[in-house]
């Protein structure tokens, strides 16, 4: 077949069957969600098929688009917690019986967090731990105080002081270094 100079034949396009399966659904009012989803193409390109076509009545109030909205997000927050509840479990099942070492360095890492620090100008060398979760602490308080974490699973803080504990807390705060220096070794190693 031979066209006339300087013109071109218009070959046909996978999508224009598309196209024009979407400028007719539009024109029954179909919006661009019920376009893509019957159609399976993208919104930018329903959008530029049909944007000199009049925009399809809105068929919902306000006030009902908002609870369908407020629906659909609801479903995703359930969603959402299952999915926090499933991972959560899973990680509190892959930890398994804990050795007396790991207790201990579990132990450490929460006291590095929470207890009371020896400082060169400040010599504290004795356990001195505080901590407000309330997973740790069993006893509830009756707080009076500013503080705004004072809701029902609001214990107080938990102050233990341990008595003559120089040498324990030397073997806490030695023992914290240990674990340092043994993540910057593995991540040495990581990395080589």
């Amino acid at each position: 077949m031979t066209h006339a100079p300087g013109t071109t034949a218009k070959c046909p396009n996978a999508k224009d069957d598309l196209r024009a399966r979407a400028r007719e659904l539009r024109l029954q009012g179909r919006t661009y969600d019920q376009i893509q989803l019957e159609l399976g193409v993208s919104k930018s390109s329903i959008s530029l098929w049909v944007r000199d076509l009049p925009r399809p009545e809105r068929r919902r109030s306000t006030e009902q688009a908002s609870a369908i909205a407020k629906r659909g997000w609801e479903a995703r927050l359930r969603h959402r917690e299952e999915e926090r509840r499933h991972v959560k479990a899973a990680a509190r099942q892959a930890v398994g019986e804990m050795t007396d070492r790991e207790a201990f360095l579990t132990g450490v890492a929460l006291y590095r967090a929470e207890g009371a620090k020896d400082k060169p100008y400040a010599r504290r060398e004795r356990l001195h731990f505080i901590n407000s979760d309330p997973n740790v602490i069993l006893k509830k308080h009756k707080p009076n105080t500013v503080r705004k974490n004072t809701a029902e699973n609001y214990r107080g803080c938990l102050i233990i002081y341990v008595l003559q504990s120089a040498d324990l807390y030397r073997r806490m705060e030695g023992a914290w270094y240990g674990i340092v220096g043994a993540a910057a070794a593995r991540d040495h190693q990581n990395r080589t």
